[in-house]
């Protein structure tokens, strides 16, 4: 394993020198009908890119807020034109938003309050009044080793987050890759990882603090910006924020100078907000059904267009000659990935829907899709059509994985990498609970530095219309080869 976490442009570079090969072996594929697949039938690329655009200029689309409603509406009525029936499993919580947030600190020396840059909000953390909260500060540690101060109350915590490196190694079998020489990297550091080690907050609101502030300490201040981080935690009772490394600095000078700092994080809660879950059933010629599946929120541009390619797919079908699929394909596109703790999302429709799992042969998770490689660092930001982020795959069926990379071949598309996750709990994305429910089940989700970073343009300048809709072409192949498979085989 490598000592050092090799850059993301280190591995582009390692991937381009590769030959084009597919080290996959062979025999993990199962047999499959003469794919049929026609890509005049779906959407054209513009077509794609325009919806693309639109759903981007909705904003962040968090789970039951407005612009998140209108994305699911559009969803509904776009799925409905197809010829499909559109049901929904509805669901009502009580919504957390920010609406404003800033920060001032003062150094201790007796001047006033100077303005913070601030990276991010925690998300589903608390609110303050217009005017904010102001007390000392004090430093709580550098997670994951961190103390309650015993004097904390009324006070500022300053808490140290490092982000941890994602352990490649250790959590994945790699399976196969295009090019050849592709692969994941040992580790990787990404501030997404934020959303697995970010500090629990609710010792600190139980001990009667007035506010806390968490510092990235080994990512860049561009790489901190607007990370909606962590998005799966319930709500912590306390009002928190997150600063970039340089501000960090600056604050953990003012915790030890006897500082003090005012924090504002102006929000609301909406309770009884309704949000739903989507599912449409493409009928085939027999009772077996293959799942294809996103979810409909998130921050940006990439988080989450996989509804798009849902749409498209189920153009693509109903441009199809009859009887082309014998099985049907359900369509589910779930809410409640960024408010897992109220929402259940996938794992909601699992639940109540034991019939239909019942009936898949296999189940495809679309996310993250045209998604280009970005680079950063306190002077340089780097976003180009050369660079693509890697398209990984995720699955513990070795066959599902030998019919993606069988896919992405046919379609010139790389580079990808198929993994089989050494642990459950690094089936990563919106697979992982029918996984858990014993379907076969295959994950598509690349893993970009701001897949969860709100940007005031979405990040759309990192999506690639081209690239993205080669993604499409290649799960249309691949929708043909699953639909040729053998039950069994594809359990293998």
């Amino acid at each position: 394993m490598a000592e050092a976490d090799e850059t993301r442009r280190d591995f582009l570079n390692r991937l381009a020198a590769g030959a084009w090969a597919l080290s996959v072996a062979p025999a993990c594929a199962p047999p499959a009908r003469s794919s049929g697949f026609d890509a005049s039938r779906l959407p054209s690329a513009e077509d794609v890119w325009d919806w693309q655009l639109w759903m981007n200029s909705l904003g962040p689309r968090y789970t039951g807020g407005e612009a998140h409603a209108t994305f699911v509406e559009f969803l509904a009525r776009s799925l409905e034109e197809t010829g499909l029936t559109v049901r929904r499993d509805g669901f009502r919580f009580t919504r957390w938003e920010a609406r404003r947030w800033a920060l001032a600190v003062s150094d201790g020396s007796g001047g006033g309050m100077v303005e913070t840059p601030v990276a991010s909000y925690y998300p589903y953390s608390g609110l303050t009044p217009p005017g904010g909260v102001e007390g000392d500060l004090v430093y709580g540690g550098r997670a994951p080793d961190l103390s309650v101060p015993s004097d904390v109350a009324g006070k500022i915590v300053y808490l140290e987050s490092p982000t941890p490196s994602l352990d490649f190694a250790r959590w994945y079998a790699e399976v196969g890759a295009l090019p050849g020489a592709a692969g994941l990297p040992d580790r990787s550091k990404s501030a997404a990882a934020q959303t697995l080690s970010a500090p629990d907050l609710r010792p600190f609101a139980e001990a009667g603090a007035a506010g806390v502030v968490l510092g990235w300490t080994d990512v860049s201040d561009e790489r901190a910006a607007g990370q909606y981080v962590p998005f799966s935690r319930p709500f912590q009772g306390i009002p928190a924020l997150w600063i970039g490394p340089t501000a960090g600095e600056r604050l953990r000078a003012s915790c030890a100078a006897g500082g003090r700092a005012r924090l504002t994080l102006e929000g609301a809660l909406h309770e009884n907000t309704p949000t739903d879950t989507l599912y449409a059933l493409a009928e085939g010629e027999t009772d077996e059904i293959i799942i294809v599946n996103t979810h409909t929120d998130g921050p940006n541009a990439v988080e989450e267009n996989g509804g798009l390619a849902l749409l498209a797919l189920a153009r693509y079908l109903n441009q199809s000659p009859p009887g082309m699929m014998k099985r049907s394909v359900l369509f589910v596109l779930t809410t409640g990935h960024f408010a897992r703790p109220y929402v259940p999302s996938i794992g909601g429709f699992v639940k109540a829907h034991p019939d239909l799992i019942e009936r898949t042969v296999a189940a495809l998770t679309i996310e993250h899709l045209g998604a280009l490689a970005w680079e950063s660092s306190d002077d340089v930001k780097h976003a180009a059509p050369a660079d693509v982020e890697i398209g990984l795959a995720i699955s513990a069926r070795g066959a599902l994985s030998a019919l993606f990379l069988e896919s992405a071949r046919e379609e010139a598309f790389e580079p990808v990498v198929a993994v089989k996750p050494n642990h459950v709990e690094r089936f990563f994305g919106e697979a992982r609970q029918l996984h858990l429910a014993g379907a076969p089940a295959f994950g598509y989700i690349p893993l970009p530095e701001y897949l969860l970073a709100e940007a005031p343009h979405g990040h759309i300048d990192k999506v690639d219309k081209h690239r993205l809709h080669q993604e499409i072409r290649m799960f249309a192949r691949m929708l043909h080869k699953l639909d040729g498979a053998p039950a069994a085989a594809l359990r293998r």
